[in-house]
């Protein structure tokens, strides 16, 4: 995986790709929790490193990343509630 231009160029790529990518599955089945949550650490790994096999200090959790925009979070998302909510509907 190469480099990335910028900050808002890795959010682009977690947001279009990484979070798009398992909509499909989880709106037809109930995926794991554990597999919602090996799914949200590779997003943080990518948000915070290059390679998403090296790990790098973390300097935000996952929760305050998912929130919103206007209360200091990137607002990506919870991949848990993400597959239940598709799931209702």
């Amino acid at each position: 995986m190469g480099r990335f231009g910028s900050w808002a160029g890795r959010e682009a790529l977690v947001k279009a790709v990484a979070e798009a990518v398992p909509t499909y599955a989880m709106s037809v089945f109930k995926l794991l929790e554990e597999l919602c949550h090996q799914i949200q650490s590779t997003i943080n790994c990518l948000w915070w490193s290059h390679d998403p096999k090296r790990q790098k200090i973390q300097w935000l959790g996952m929760g305050k990343l998912c929130r919103q925009k206007s209360k200091g979070g990137l607002r990506f998302r919870d991949m848990v509630l993400f597959n239940d909510v598709l799931l209702v509907k």
